[in-house]
């Protein structure tokens, strides 16, 4: 996968995240890591630009409205991810 940007929302006291904008040329998402894992995923000072090995999981879930109308939501979490040398 490519990084096509790198999003670094580091706020150690609240939340720790590190999102990414992904691509492998077809597809492009995102996807993002949390709690101590973002934070050990900066010692490898990636770039957008950089391609990257990663393991996802990808979950859906259907939820309702107060109107009842479904609606659904995605999210992509990198489980791994290691520098492609």
């Amino acid at each position: 996968m490519l990084i096509t940007k790198y999003i670094n929302t580091l706020l150690p006291a609240v939340f720790t995240s590190q999102g990414f904008l992904l691509t492998d040329g077809i597809n492009t998402f995102f996807a993002e890591t949390t709690g101590n894992y973002a934070k050990a995923a900066l010692g490898l000072k990636l770039e957008a630009g950089m391609t990257v090995n990663v393991h996802l999981v990808v979950d859906a879930r259907k939820w309702q409205t107060q109107q009842g109308e479904d609606r659904y939501e995605n999210r992509v979490t990198i489980t791994n991810i290691a520098r492609w040398e």
